[in-house]
């Protein structure tokens, strides 16, 4: 070619490496948005643990189980959220039961999660509006506004930017992720 005569030959190597990289990265990106868009089975792409705000009623420990066509709200059961509130003995069984509940809802069908507990809920991807990022009480908060209503999610003792970055690889590109300063 051409070009190759002008260039050093170490020159075209790494333009060559660097531009197989770019390939890579845009075909796996490419790929991921595919099968979230394509009319494959719906399957469960990443798993994140949780806080659910629910006001007055108490918070909820629960899973935002991130599919191929929407999230999944799996909501823990009770005993293990307040064996993980003492601490201590009761806390390291609580932390084995949800590395137990999250390896276990990864191999689940979306269906099954859904089904496994009559509180689980879903929210198809069709009906988020956005989604909004920031801090309140010193811990992260996720808010997801859907049709009617707005969802709302924190996790404890995670940068703001680890949740953001996660969310954001997990979501369709076609719903909107914010950051805001000033969350309700």
């Amino acid at each position: 070619m051409l070009w190759d005569q002008h260039l050093r030959p170490d020159t075209v190597n790494i333009g060559a490496i660097l531009c197989n990289r770019v390939f890579s990265l845009v075909c796996s990106t490419q790929s991921v948005r595919q099968s979230m868009t394509s009319s494959q089975p719906e399957e469960v792409v990443g798993v994140l643990h949780a806080i659910m705000t629910r006001g007055w009623k108490g918070d909820l420990q629960c899973y935002l189980v991130f599919t191929s066509e929407r999230i999944i709200v799996s909501v823990m059961g009770m005993l293990t959220q307040a064996a993980g509130s003492f601490g201590g003995v009761g806390g390291m069984i609580a932390g084995l039961d949800e590395m137990k509940k999250s390896g276990r809802l990864k191999s689940m069908s979306p269906t099954g999660i859904l089904q496994s507990n009559k509180k689980n809920y879903a929210l198809t991807y069709s009906n988020i509006s956005k989604v909004e990022l920031g801090r309140k009480l010193g811990a992260t908060r996720l808010y997801i506004q859907a049709t009617g209503d707005v969802y709302k999610f924190k996790f404890q003792l995670v940068k703001m930017e680890e949740i953001e970055s996660q969310v954001r690889s997990l979501l369709p590109p076609t719903i909107p992720v914010e950051r805001s300063e000033k969350l309700d």
